[in-house]
């Protein structure tokens, strides 16, 4: 039987490059979603993959002035189980980060209409199995990939298993599913000392993305020149995506980017603790804002200064909150400072620098608070007991509560002050892992696909030569084809 699969190829190249080395297959039938402007004329004309079928999604959204039909709007909602307005408020164009424009409701539902109406047209056609797609982290994925999983079409989501070097596929962002029931290879008990190198492949992985990406001042100048050409063209702006890119715009919100990102920068400097205070506290480390790991894995805390609050209300009275800045936010120019001040301004809360290092935080910590970040799997590979707000995929672990009530949380705290956490059940957790997962270095192909084709990251949407796709993809063919065999063993799995 011919399994149909359906890709979303967009930026990230590693599902069209992936695409090469499936396509010789006899029992597999390609189809594929492109979204990309620029790259348009390279995947009209590219000979690299035989797709049986594409589409490319920008042909299909555009700006329209008719009203919204609402009717159908909910009637899809309701078909489907999937709140469309909570997809809204989890896209960063549709809020209050896109410094461009502000959307009406009409322009968001039109929006929302046509990529309904786009991806019910290509699942009727095409009634795939699988759809192939990276982590969503934009509101046009995460329709599609919703939509299969109310469809039943099996979601194969690329993901990390916040291990290092090690990835998987599953239906969803930090889930870890079970590939083969069957195959439960057995693994030798590890100590704690080996059980730490996996989270330490994963701090390696995030330094060095840190390192690479966007370093490249010469690089900014050229993306940007290129970029400011683009902002010329009135049906570049047509794309939802762009509204209201104009040149005047892209100059000021750049210039305004690195004067905020400085003045803020001295703000913490002067005003965050740099040393570890010798006192008892909770840790509560900020995430990258904004980040699809709270925008749609944790949509109900979204205001991480709302969350400090509850926590700060929530701590025994003899503790104190240590709130530390993540380092990456320097990408997005920091936070207001207003932001901190309000940190600042909290009695029993206390502001730690950036450059200060998980590792060190959880030494001297009883217990972390996180929303979804690693950092509560960090604490239990450092023997300290967590409370996550959202789904992670390591919340299986005892000594780490998910919890579902936020007024749940006093009581929560109080009780995992005092929780123990067991090698045995490290052991347990790593092995499923290690089982449901293979060995794939993301953050290296990402930085090498940044360099060759979007200006070290800084620009995207470019077009793309044939001949130096093809050069790319066979110069990193081990990474393509390692995708390939982990996505051909589970089409073809018999289980």
């Amino acid at each position: 039987m011919v399994k149909k699969v359906l890709f979303w190829i967009d930026s990230s190249l590693d599902q069209f490059g992936t695409t090469k080395y499936l396509q010789n297959i006899s029992d597999l039938e390609l189809f594929a979603i492109i979204d990309t402007n620029r790259g348009k004329k390279f995947y009209q004309e590219q000979n690299i993959v035989k797709f049986k079928k594409k589409w490319f999604f920008r042909d299909y959204v555009s700006k329209k002035s008719t009203k919204p039909d609402l009717k159908y709007l909910s009637i899809f909602e309701k078909k489907y189980g999937i709140d469309l307005w909570n997809l809204v408020y989890s896209d960063i164009i549709f809020n209050e980060y896109n410094e461009y424009h502000r959307f009406k409701e009409n322009e968001i539902l039109s929006v929302l209409e046509q990529m309904c109406k786009f991806y019910e047209m290509i699942i009727s056609e095409v009634n795939p199995q699988y759809l192939v797609i990276k982590i969503t982290d934009a509101s046009n994925m995460r329709l599609l990939q919703l939509m299969c999983l109310s469809l039943r079409i099996k979601v194969l989501s690329q993901g990390f298993t916040r291990f290092g070097y090690r990835h998987n596929f599953s239906s969803d962002n930090d889930i870890i599913e079970e590939v083969n029931p069957i195959n439960k290879k057995k693994y030798d008990k590890k100590t704690l000392d080996e059980l730490q190198k996996y989270l330490k492949g994963y701090s390696e992985q995030d330094k060095k993305w840190g390192n690479k990406f966007r370093i490249s001042k010469l690089q900014w100048f050229k993306a940007g020149v290129k970029y400011l050409s683009l902002t010329f063209d009135s049906s570049y702006r047509n794309y939802y995506y762009q509204y209201g890119r104009t040149p005047f715009k892209a100059i000021k919100n750049e210039l305004s980017f690195y004067i905020k990102k400085r003045l803020r920068k001295k703000f913490v400097d002067d005003n965050a603790l740099r040393n570890i205070p010798d006192e008892k506290f909770i840790y509560f480390p900020l995430q990258l804002e904004p980040e699809r790991t709270i925008l749609i894995s944790a949509p109900f805390f979204t205001d991480q200064l709302e969350v400090i609050k509850k926590c700060a209300k929530s701590i025994p009275i003899d503790y104190k909150l240590f709130v530390k800045e993540h380092p990456m936010q320097k990408i997005r120019a920091w936070r207001k400072t207003e932001f901190y001040k309000e940190i600042l301004d909290m009695p029993n809360v206390k502001l730690i620098h950036p450059e200060i290092s998980n590792e060190q935080m959880i030494k001297k910590t009883d217990l972390v608070i996180t929303i979804t970040g690693t950092t509560g799997l960090e604490a239990a590979f450092q023997l300290k007991p967590s409370i996550v707000l959202a789904d992670v995929n390591y919340q299986s672990l005892p000594s780490v509560h998910r919890i579902k009530n936020i007024e749940e949380l006093p009581k929560a705290i109080d009780e995992f002050l005092n929780i123990k956490v067991s090698v045995d059940d490290l052991n347990d957790f790593t092995n499923y892992v290690l089982r449901n997962s293979f060995q794939f270095d993301e953050a290296e192909l990402s930085i090498l696909t940044c360099n060759a084709f979007y200006y070290g990251g800084f620009l995207l949407d470019t077009e793309i030569s044939s001949s130096k796709m093809k050069k790319f993809i066979e110069e990193n063919k081990v990474f393509y084809e390692s995708l390939a065999l982990q996505l051909k063993n589970i089409i073809f799995s018999k289980n």
